[in-house]
């Protein structure tokens, strides 16, 4: 009835029922099949009402043009799905975005707001280079216009490289933390890194920057660094992994490597978590595409891995878990750590204050 286009498919379990069947959620609302183009690529956000909103990439020509745009739709017990709706396009009737959108990702904060990133090929004042765009949903206020949150900062489009592959998350307080692969060439190097941007309501999107290399200062990571995921712990630390061909002791294959940001320590170093446990370098195959989930206190990565071994020849999906890094203790000048230190400097206060009060008396 669809057609014979791509359409996105969705499933749901309970325990009680087990799995439904597959529907279509892409094309077919209120009996109308007007999505004759492929939609691919799917992500899917479920907030704390238990409304589900997905959002794809999707073909179909429209009042947009005929380049591939951002569709998405909602789920809710009252209402059923909604029809799919273009959300990078045609904002207060405006079709602006004349390049092809790609690859979404989406997330839900405390409030039910939805956000939602993609790489988009549309020139700007941001250049002809492809860039990470943003859109937010609220109740109140709908769809948001698309903007571009990977180069503009403080009015300096500096990023000249492809941006792509946004990944995103949202910490508890609703600060909002995105990842991407980028091609800008800079201090780093001509390889491809990993860069970050982060927003909060005070201040609003921050700089893009890399966090696949320059640890202190030190930019020894010269491979190219692909594909990231991230995810937030309880604390709001930040963790992100992806793969990296740069050469080490690990040898010349491709790798997963992390790295974790605290409000104490900044973006810490990054390093293979793929190879070398206990020093013995045996993953010599290609590990790629990972994807990252945390729990109470440990962090879990799994990725396809082309390593040999007793499983055969073929590519297997493999996984290493791991305990959430402590951030080490920051000093002060006197060697105090600073957490007692500024607990010690408030009792001292609290007594100076004290003892004042009482000569007065």
């Amino acid at each position: 009835m669809w057609g014979a286009d791509y359409e996105i498919m969705y499933a749901t379990y309970t325990t009680t029922t087990g799995w439904s069947n597959a529907t279509v959620i892409s094309d077919g609302y209120g009996g109308s099949y007007w999505n004759d183009g492929g939609s691919i690529d799917p992500a899917i956000a479920v907030d704390n009402s238990n409304a589900v909103h997905v959002v794809w990439t999707d073909l179909t020509d429209g009042v947009w043009g005929t380049d591939q745009e951002i569709m998405y739709a909602t789920y809710t017990t009252a209402t059923g799905w909604s029809n799919a709706t273009v959300i990078s396009d045609g904002y207060g009737g405006s079709y602006w975005n004349d390049g092809d959108s790609w690859h979404p990702a989406i997330a839900v904060d405390s409030s039910n707001a939805v956000h939602v990133v993609w790489y988009d090929d549309t020139h700007g004042v941001w250049g002809i280079d492809t860039e990470i765009m943003y859109a937010t949903y609220t109740t109140t206020t709908g769809w948001s216009n698309a903007t571009v949150i990977s180069d503009g900062y403080g009015g300096s489009y500096w990023n000249d490289g492809g941006s792509y592959y946004p990944a995103i998350a949202i910490d508890s307080s609703n600060a909002i933390h995105i990842v991407w692969q980028d091609y800008t060439d800079g201090v780093w190097g001509t390889d491809l890194e990993i860069m970050y941007a982060t927003y909060i309501t005070t201040t609003g999107w921050s700089n893009a920057t890399v966090i696949s290399d320059g640890y202190g200062g030190s930019y020894w990571n010269d491979g190219s660094s692909y594909h990231p995921v991230i995810a937030v712990d309880s604390s709001n630390s930040v963790h992100v992994v992806w793969e990296d061909l740069t050469v080490g002791a690990w040898g010349t294959d491709r790798e997963i490597m992390y790295a974790n940001l605290t409000t104490i320590n900044g973006w810490s170093n990054i390093t293979v978590i793929s190879d070398g446990y206990s020093g013995v370098y045996w993953n010599d195959g290609t590990s790629r595409d990972p994807t990252i989930a945390i729990s109470t206190n440990q962090v879990h990565v799994v990725w396809e891995d082309g390593t040999d071994g007793v499983w055969g020849t073929d590519t297997e999906i493999m996984y290493v878990n791991f305990e959430i890094p402590v951030p080490p203790v920051v000093s002060s000048p006197g060697g105090i750590p600073f957490g007692n230190f500024y607990l010690l400097f408030i009792a001292v206060s609290i007594i100076g204050l004290i003892v004042y009060k009482k000569r007065k008396l």
